[in-house]
């Protein structure tokens, strides 16, 4: 089989389409058996694409294919209905019955597609069973923890025995601590599901613990995809090196020195870069001292402190330069160095924990 044959046995979808002022326009594959998770912030088009894909918005123009067979085809005129599609739908707040009991929302989608009340009571039975919550089958949702209710919906998606799966936020709706142990159950689930998976959500832990592809959406387009540590180790945007937790700063290199577009001056190892580059600092690469540091660092800069966040076990303190940085450093650190908003410090960081790489290479 070709890899277009098996990409079109998983969710192949070339998608236009316009809600308002906002326009959604894309190509995406998702490869059975594996996770795709799509990233990206508010009003990117994350939902619009979920919605379109299940079939509950229909596209302007272009197509999608679920499993070889065409769902949606404006210039064909091919439309199949929400309920006709084989894909399991799990939303961000579930969208239980509270009317129903656990057993019968399970078995709801298979009797809304003509199966027998009976076998359909069968199936949900089996499924509660498989993800350990047959002891919840005659409880209503209202008497459910988030965590029992995330299984509910994933096995009402999963007795439908989808060729693919829509996961909408999926644990955005739980505590820190059910998200850590149902995040664990959902990667168990998912490894056994031999169709495409399209996970959507805003968490890059998400990401990097379920998927197997990252597709970033921006503005209703894809801006960067490959691995989650691809895509981390080299962030094509703002947003995404925000949403990894790294410094993003473009400029032109020459010679092994990189002068940013805001006019920082930063060595790097690679001397072969020539033109117009990107460069990736990690905020645990960067350190912060009173003094102007002497010894192997060769890159150094003045700073200020413009914002500091403390974190569990770190602070992260934002200064401008430039480079404009954030910068991890342990909270003994920061008491001996009394940082605080308006503090001048010196920046530095070796030319070894930099990343610099040609901005072709991200595609854009």
């Amino acid at each position: 089989m070709t890899a277009t044959a098996r990409a079109r046995m998983g969710i192949d979808a070339s998608i236009t389409t316009r809600i308002g002022d906002f326009v959604l326009d894309l190509d995406i594959v998702a490869a059975p058996g594996r996770v795709t998770a799509v990233l990206g912030p508010n009003g990117s088009g994350k939902t619009t694409l979920l919605n379109t894909l299940a079939g509950l918005e229909p596209v302007g123009s272009g197509r999608i294919i679920v499993n070889g067979a065409l769902v949606d085809d404006a210039a064909a005129a091919v439309f199949v209905p929400p309920e006709r599609r084989r894909i399991g739908v799990v939303f961000q707040d579930f969208l239980l019955f509270p009317s129903m009991s656990v057993a019968d929302n399970v078995a709801f989608g298979l009797t809304s597609r003509g199966v027998r009340a009976t076998t359909a009571r069968r199936s949900a039975q089996a499924w509660l069973s498989r993800l350990g919550i047959a002891d919840l089958a005659a409880r209503r949702p209202a008497e459910l923890s988030g965590g029992q209710a995330q299984r509910v919906a994933m096995a009402r998606a999963l007795a439908l025995e989808p060729d693919a799966l829509l996961l909408d936020e999926p644990l955005a709706a739980l505590d820190v601590g059910t998200r850590i142990e149902v995040r664990r159950e959902l990667r168990e689930y998912l490894a056994d599901f031999t169709g495409a998976t399209l996970l959507v959500t805003h968490d890059p832990l998400d990401a990097l613990v379920l998927a197997d592809e990252v597709v970033i959406l921006e503005e209703g387009r894809v801006t960067q995809q490959g691995s989650a540590a691809g895509v981390a180790a080299r962030p094509a945007t703002d947003y995404v090196a925000a949403l990894m937790g790294a410094n993003l700063l473009r400029g032109t290199a020459s010679e092994g020195l990189v002068t940013t577009d805001d006019g920082a001056c930063v060595h790097v190892v690679d001397r072969t870069l020539l033109g117009p580059v990107v460069v990736v600092m990690r905020p645990e690469a960067i350190s912060l001292h009173v003094d102007r540091p002497e010894g192997s660092p060769r890159n150094v800069w003045p700073v200020r402190v413009v914002d500091l966040e403390s974190r569990i076990d770190r602070m992260m303190v934002r200064v401008e330069g430039p480079p404009d940085l954030s910068v991890a450093i342990t909270l003994a650190a920061a008491a001996d160095l009394h940082v605080a908003p308006g503090s001048a410090l010196w920046a530095s960081t070796k030319a070894l924990d930099i990343d610099a790489y040609s901005r072709p290479l991200m595609g854009g």
